[in-house]
């Protein structure tokens, strides 16, 4: 599938952030930073929104409940990556309603400060979804099978729940997060192919931040964010002209699962990281700002995860530079010192795309984390080289 050619801006960056400033909904200060147990559905019968933060996902968060208009205007997507020893694989598959889109790109990760390393990655776009689905979502993050299927390309995610690994508080509540995602592909990068397995686990007990956000008081965008999850991969790269490598591999992975009803534009900044620390424990670090923001414009969804615990933080700012696939990205606390990081791309992967229906602005940087993160006991995690991915997004769906 060739590539969109690039398109003019869909506005002067700053007025267009400036617009979706005044739009931000007002919500409730949330002062709290404990998760609370979730309900077992998003929407109930009686079309009450359970609008919270959460420890574990919802089984169900959909919807469609809300009618016809909330069907129409439901965005999706689930992100994965994986941080290996010698690389960083990224899988994102979204559907839009109207057009679906995905990803891939694996990098081979720099061994040099100063080394820059180009990802190989193909990209897809179809703008027949409503009429010939190319890709199929699952109905929750821990439920079901997403599916993406085109001529040369094929990405499936399954959950795999194991009720013989849940722990006492897991059966006791009947949830079914215990288990795994398992992604198979085959998928072109460039003049190459990328075929075999991913496996992303979640051990009992393991704590992930899910949060049911109010757009507005009618209109709900739930995200079930884990990061710190271990990994393996069973990756085959092949290519005419070029040898064929063999990926097997242990590493962490981080997740970005979605489902809301967004508003017609939208922008938001992110970074996410997955890593063991010098100490062998499993860490993640999910971070955002401009989207899911409370009446102080702190973030609602950004967490630190160590060893399959979750400590939520507060908000940040995120400074972008011009430059932003080179030039070092900082990321503060918007109060305190409790979130003091560096970002360092090493690469990137950009898209402009104009379709009319839908216009999207998207730069997803890859690189390294360096400084600390503060939790609320006192306690300073170092930040020290860690590979992650930044994200500047702004669109019009």
């Amino acid at each position: 599938q060739p590539r969109p050619r690039p398109q003019a801006p869909i506005a002067p960056t700053c007025r267009l952030r400036h617009a979706l400033h005044m739009k931000r909904s007002s919500t409730r200060t949330v002062r709290q930073l404990d998760l609370e147990a979730p309900p077992s559905a998003l929407v109930d019968a009686a079309g009450k929104i359970a609008f919270g933060r959460y420890a574990h996902p919802i089984d169900n968060p959909q919807i469609a409940a809300l009618g016809r208009v909330a069907r129409l205007r439901t965005k999706r997507w689930h992100y994965t990556s994986v941080t290996l020893p010698d690389h960083f694989l990224a899988i994102a598959l979204a559907d839009l309603g109207f057009a679906a889109h995905a990803f891939v790109y694996l990098v081979p990760k720099p061994f040099d400060a100063d080394d820059r390393r180009p990802a190989v990655e193909h990209a897809s776009l179809s703008l027949t979804q409503s009429l010939r689905p190319v890709l199929r979502m699952a109905e929750s993050s821990v439920q079901g099978e997403t599916r993406w299927r085109r001529r040369g390309e094929r990405v499936t995610t399954t959950w795999h729940a194991d009720v013989t690994q849940r722990d006492a508080g897991d059966r006791q509540s009947g949830r079914a997060d215990v288990g795994e995602w398992r992604i198979n592909l085959d998928w072109p990068l460039g003049k190459q192919r990328l075929t075999g397995e991913v496996v992303v686990r979640r051990p009992p007990g393991t704590q992930c931040f899910a949060l049911a956000h109010p757009v507005t008081p009618e209109q709900p965008a739930y995200t079930h964010k884990d990061a710190g999850l271990p990994a393996r991969v069973d990756l085959t790269l092949t290519g005419k002209g070029s040898p064929t490598e063999r990926i097997v591999d242990e590493g962490v992975a981080a997740v970005d699962w979605t489902l809301g009803w967004m508003r017609r534009e939208t922008t938001w900044k992110w970074a996410s990281a997955a890593w063991r620390t010098a100490e062998g424990k499993i860490a993640g670090l999910n971070l955002s700002a401009d989207v899911y923001e409370d009446d102080d414009g702190h973030g609602r969804e950004n967490a630190l995860w160590l060893d399959g615990r979750v400590f939520p933080l507060r908000g940040v700012r995120f400074q972008v530079p011009v430059d932003a696939t080179s030039a070092p990205w900082r990321i503060r606390s918007i109060a305190g010192d409790e979130v003091n990081l560096t970002f360092t791309p090493r690469g990137a992967r950009e898209e402009r795309l104009n379709i009319q229906v839908v216009v999207s602005q998207f730069v997803q940087p890859y690189g390294t984390f360096s400084g600390h993160v503060r939790l609320a006991d006192g306690r300073k995690m170092r930040v020290n080289n860690v590979f992650g991915v930044v994200e500047d997004h702004v669109s019009r769906w």
